[in-house]
């Protein structure tokens, strides 16, 4: 997990804890002795609050991360499940909590309200797990789920509005595991997490949000793929007569390698010569 609050700082959020870089890239440790529980801490939401002080989504419930780096718990008994994955405020200022196992909100006056997946239930929230959450310029919520696609509330909400992947339907979402929201600018919520590698099943709108800079909307979640760390790693420095010869390498790396080539750079002579020239330690 990460955030870039106010101050150019960047928040990393991880299994051991969280992060703070400042803008000389040190590293500072925050520090959760004060905060109730064992084991690993889970860092998995971050959201930052008008004051400067972060909320943090945890396994252990939420807490509240003050100037000093020092973490007290906001909230953790009473919650649907203390492991704390998705935090977002809504037009009132409440906080709400998506969870490993349901939907929770913290009102203004403390008293904390959760809300539970039941099928018999009509307007109840459509999923358990709950993956994102959006506010809309309309002051409505949108929570997407894992298993039971999206719900959102209206601004005078009584139940949750369902929205569903519904086979034969070609309106309705494309499946019920939803990972991410986004808004565009004039208000309308798009969700466009994917797992796939590559997904020609239309156009691709994804690139065109993260090339646009906010232009077309903003980004509040995003898909990753995690490899596993390699046994070994190789790094070679080759002499090539011609870019057509360092093209050739390339291809035969790729294809010798599966596909494991991390990166590949094309150095020509004059640069190489104005390493040795002006580099200090550079030998040819």
């Amino acid at each position: 997990m990460l955030h870039g609050d106010a101050q150019g700082r960047m928040w990393v959020g991880g299994i051991a804890g969280l992060d703070v870089l400042d803008r000389d890239a040190r590293a500072h440790h925050v520090d959760f002795s004060g905060v109730p529980g064992s084991g690993k801490i889970n860092a998995a939401a971050l959201f930052e609050e008008v004051d400067g002080s972060m909320l943090v989504g945890m396994r252990r419930g939420v807490a509240r991360v003050g100037a000093d780096l020092h973490a007290q718990l906001l909230v953790g008994a009473g919650l649907t499940d203390v492991r704390s994955r998705v935090l977002a405020r809504d037009v009132q200022g409440e906080l709400w909590i998506g969870t490993q196992h349901g939907l929770n909100r913290l009102a203004q006056d403390r008293r904390l309200y959760g809300y539970l997946n039941d099928i018999a239930l009509p307007g109840s929230i459509p999923g358990a797990r709950i993956a994102s959450a959006l506010s809309d310029r309309e002051g409505a919520m949108w929570f997407a789920t894992t298993e039971g696609g999206i719900g959102r509330l209206p601004p005078r909400w009584r139940e949750f509005e369902l929205y569903r992947s519904v086979p034969g339907d070609a309106h309705s979402i494309s499946a019920n595991v939803v990972q991410g929201l986004a808004e565009n600018p004039d208000g309308r919520v798009w969700n466009g997490l994917s797992k796939l590698k590559k997904d020609n099943t239309g156009y691709d709108l994804k690139n065109l949000f993260v090339g646009a800079e906010g232009t077309l909307g903003v980004i509040t979640a995003a898909v990753l793929k995690l490899y596993p760390r390699p046994r070994a790693v190789e790094t070679a420095f080759v002499g090539l007569a011609s870019p057509a010869d360092a093209l050739a390498l390339f291809n035969l790396a790729g294809e010798r390698a599966g596909g494991t080539v991390t990166s590949f750079e094309l150095m020509s002579r004059m640069s190489v010569e104005f390493a040795l020239r002006h580099g200090a330690g550079c030998r040819d």
